[in-house]
């Protein structure tokens, strides 16, 4: 056996500013062409490489007002094949939010933080027989001397 990857990927950030005030566009990209080769009556024949989706995609918005920020990160997953008989575990989108405030009480600075994972409430695995959490729901206070 023999595997051969072939594929790109790019990342981008541009940052808006206004005053206090910031914004980060953030995105992400990856085409990842798998293959995994067997010897088979003397030729090599190829099947996608397992768990590899052929495209990959990220966008992330984050703004930034003084001590408060919040934002969200989105991501596509294209369908990844989980055997060489041509089954595919499903496609999926994830969307998460967050929010942080931060603040300072004497010398301790403290920040809150709220945090949504999975917010569409997608059903997906990253394996096959392994699905991964729902909707998620996590706060926090974060201690800094």
């Amino acid at each position: 056996d023999r595997s051969i990857t072939k594929g790109f990927e790019f990342t981008g950030k541009y940052i808006f500013k206004f005053i206090s005030t910031r914004m980060v566009f953030a995105y992400d990209y990856a085409y990842t062409d798998a293959m995994v080769y067997k010897m088979v009556n003397e030729r090599y024949e190829g099947k996608p490489m397992r768990y590899v989706p052929l495209n990959k995609a990220g966008v992330r918005i984050q703004l930034f007002v003084k001590n408060f920020s919040a934002g969200t990160y989105a991501q596509l997953i294209e369908e990844r094949p989980i055997d060489r008989a041509g089954n595919y575990l499903e496609p999926y989108a994830l969307v998460n939010l967050n929010a942080r405030y931060r603040f300072k009480i004497k010398r301790a600075k403290l920040a809150v933080y709220l945090k949504i994972t999975n917010l569409l409430d997608t059903n997906y695995k990253l394996r096959a027989g392994y699905a991964q959490p729902l909707r998620g729901f996590y706060t926090g206070l974060i201690y800094t001397l």
